[in-house]
């Protein structure tokens, strides 16, 4: 019920609620996998296409070194193409550039003094330019980028890494898209395109996971949650997940698992433009432009990207049969979506200065659940951000330092003029936050030694809160971590460590929390193991919220905590059956999680959070196949949830978390063509806490698309086409709020 907020919670699970529609469950479900089955099929029939012969063009490839957690650019960095004796030095701003390049699969490998190298592996076509940021770590293991693959899959289990080119051909709307459907990840929609969007890590809540962009939190500092729904692409270079408790490094809120994101910088003198169109009304489009001068020893550069999109969402969707049964068309639904985002940096050997700006904007309908609709319910959202940061080296260059500002405001307005349950209301929050973070690295017998503090304040001014709500919260943290490797053999061992102490005005006193880490990495595999510690401190939302119609807060929340996660990590490097590379990764893990704020309901049936202790564990699993003459590609991922009450009065399942969910994925590109087909599949729901009466059935979501890419001159091209739900499953992950019904998209895309 946290999921939901305060506005929905009686309306969700309200006893009119008496059943759902299970006859003929199994035979929906065995025509559903049939025709998923059919479709993956006929995309691995264009793997048996025969190639044709193309004349081989010489392609060009460039791209940044860049320090793995500065993000400074790292200069005279050796990259070499494996398997030639072609080789470059990177320059004072950590660019490298080869022309001339065959096309085909090359491997890049990248060394520099102080940092371990890192490796990629890159498909060149004919006439194509591809731009590639490796990034240099002074750890053990390194998280590449695995451009080719299009997959985040890296050497740590339990982290993944997705690149601009993954972010790209995936020809996602938002964050939300992006990440849905990746082992223990559920992505929380309340309908189709433009709604809001959250996401669970592990069966998490959405306020136990920490969305960072440049390392600045975006949740929302009155519910906690990061919606994603208002995070486009076009800005982000580079996404990186961390799975389980990371509280030892990024604080408060990190108790599943971070988001971390790393906006774009401008490469070069480049121009892109897109426009996309699709159902339901649906219509979007992006430009971004960005270039750079030098000046003496310094390098310019800036970047500005517009996005914006809207929709009708007024798709159809299946009503249950306790409700009368037939079809109904989702109302109040529309959305509209405009960001402008601009970066500018000045980078010379020694350091650099970047500042950023962010002004984002939505106007979209708030419908509510299909059994209690809200046709004049409105959303709007603002909220402007500017960042600066500086980055240098000090100590001769084994120390560098950084340091960024943020300060960030967001406005956001709910009103109904004519709500079904309650009195007209036009409720507004308003929060003003600035923070401060600095952090500095280095060498420290033998290993690397990292140190950081930030610092956040903000200050709200909400009617949708109670009187007598702070109006304010102050955030404090200071944090240290330890690596140390060895060589043993041709492998090797690393050692990690981490403690972070917090002190937050939400939460009572000083918190601790701890993380240790070992790693074995040899040639085809790497194995990890880690014992962690985190929390997350109640929201305001669930202490202080206005009491509503058998919907009431509870000040007297305490924080969550885990006072001790484990994983086990396994994860497969490129293993070669013939000439299909295979790259794998499984991760276990256990948690109790005290605490953990769920909605239930009292004797007199009024909703309201408290805390509850709660087993964690499960298995995440991941799995590519790759062949390398075809360029034809499987993917699959399945997860095993289990997130059950500990308490003597409840148990089983708690509430809309899936005990299983399973994608997968198939890839096939013939010459200038490529073929996609993505399928989802999330298992039953409960929704009763402790009963499994009225539990939601299974679905699958099945995707396919097809792309083109094209030059004509200098300007590449890309037109794709996409049928979302080509089944036209109706589903609904949460109860009374359906998925959109199928839906068709149509797009172009131009570079120089």
């Amino acid at each position: 019920m946290h999921w939901l907020g305060r506005k929905t919670v009686c309306r969700l699970f309200s006893p009119a609620r008496t059943g759902v529609r299970f006859w003929g469950l199994v035979g929906r479900a065995r025509n559903r996998a049939s025709r998923v089955v059919a479709t993956l099929a006929s995309v691995g029939a264009l793997a048996a296409i025969p190639r044709t012969v193309t004349a081989q063009v010489t392609a060009e490839l460039r791209g940044t070194v860049i320090d793995s957690s500065t993000n400074i650019p790292i200069p005279g960095a050796r990259v070499d193409l494996i398997g030639t004796a072609v080789h470059s030095i990177t320059t004072a701003d950590g660019r490298f550039h080869f022309r001339g390049v065959e096309p085909g699969r090359h491997e890049v490998r990248v060394t520099a003094v102080g940092y371990l190298p890192a490796q990629a592996v890159v498909l060149m076509r004919n006439g194509v330019a591809r731009v590639l940021q490796m990034a240099l770590a002074p750890i053990a293991l390194v998280l590449e980028e695995l451009v080719v693959l299009g997959t985040g899959l890296g050497d740590v289990p339990g982290v993944q890494v997705i690149g601009r080119q993954a972010i790209d051909s995936s020809h996602a709307r938002d964050l939300a898209e992006l990440l849905d459907g990746e082992a223990g990840l559920r992505v929380i929609r309340t309908g189709g395109v433009g709604s809001t969007a959250t996401l669970s890590i592990r069966g998490s809540n959405p306020d136990q996971v920490l969305v960072l962009l440049d390392g600045t939190p975006l949740n929302d500092p009155i519910t906690g949650t990061a919606d994603l729904s208002t995070i486009p692409l076009g800005t982000i270079e580079q996404v990186t997940v961390l799975r389980g408790a990371a509280s030892a490094r990024y604080g408060a809120g990190a108790l599943a698992g971070v988001v971390t994101l790393e906006s774009r910088e401008a490469t070069g003198s480049e121009f892109a433009g897109k426009a996309e169109a699709g159902a339901f009304g649906e219509v979007g489009a992006l430009a971004r432009a960005g270039g750079g001068v030098r000046a003496a020893d310094w390098l310019v550069s800036g970047l500005v990207v517009g996005e914006g999109r809207r929709g009708d969402g007024d798709f159809w969707y299946s009503v249950p049969e306790v409700r009368g049964g037939g079809q109904a068309r989702r109302q109040n639904a529309d959305a509209r979506i405009a960001t402008v985002f601009g970066t500018v940096s000045a980078k010379r050997r020694i350091g650099d200065i970047r500042a950023r700006v962010e002004w984002f904007g939505v106007d979209r309908g708030m419908p509510g659940p299909v059994t209690q609709q809200t046709p004049t319910a409105r959303q709007e959202q603002r909220r402007l951000a500017l960042a600066v940061g500086i980055g240098t080296l000090i100590g001769g260059g084994a120390w560098p330092l950084e340091a960024d500002a943020v300060f960030r405001r967001q406005d956001a307005q709910y009103r109904d003029s004519a709500p079904p349950a309650r009195p007209a209301y036009d409720d507004s929050v308003r929060v003003s936050e600035a923070a401060i973070r600095i952090q500095s690295s280095g060498p420290v017998a033998g290993g690397v030694l990292a140190v950081g503090t930030e610092y956040r304040r903000q200050r709200f001014r909400a009617s949708t809160l109670e009187p007598g709500a702070p109006t304010g919260a102050t955030y404090a943290g200071l944090w240290a971590t330890a690596r140390h490797d060895v060589a043993v053999g041709g492998s090797r061992i690393e050692f990690s460590a981490a403690v972070r102490a917090d002190r937050a005005t939400t939460a009572d006193g000083i918190y601790w929390s701890p993380r240790l880490g070992a790693a074995w990495a040899a040639d085809l595999f790497t194995v990890h193991i880690s014992w962690g510690q985190a929390f997350s401190p109640p929201t305001l939302s669930d202490q202080f919220f206005q009491e509503g119609v058998l919907v009431q807060p509870n000040p007297d929340l305490g924080p969550e905590r885990i006072l001790g996660e484990w994983q086990l990590g396994l994860g497969l490097n490129r293993f070669a059956v013939g000439p299909i590379d295979v790259l794998g990764e499984a991760a276990l893990y256990r948690a109790n999680i005290n605490g953990m704020i769920l909605w239930q309901p009292d004797f007199r049936f009024v909703w309201s959070p408290h805390n509850f202790d709660v087993l964690r564990s499960g298995v995440d699993l991941s799995l590519l196949l790759s062949h390398r003459t075809s360029e034809v590609s499987l993917r699959g991922t399945y997860s095993l949830t289990e997130v059950e009450y500990a308490g003597p009065v409840l148990s089983g399942q708690v509430t809309y978390r899936p005990r299983h969910s399973a994608a997968i994925g198939a890839s096939a590109p013939y010459r200038w063509l490529r073929a996609d087909v993505d399928a989802r599949y999330v298992g039953s729901r409960r929704t009763v806490a402790g009963s499994p009466l009225n539990t939601l059935p299974a679905y699958w979501m099945v995707d396919i698309g097809m792309s083109a890419s094209f030059a004509v001159g200098s300007l590449g091209n890309e037109v794709f086409f996409r049928i979302e739900n080509i089944f036209d499953e109706r589903a609904a992950l949460l109860a009374d709020y359906p998925l959109p019904s199928r839906g068709v998209r149509l797009g172009w895309g131009v570079t120089h």
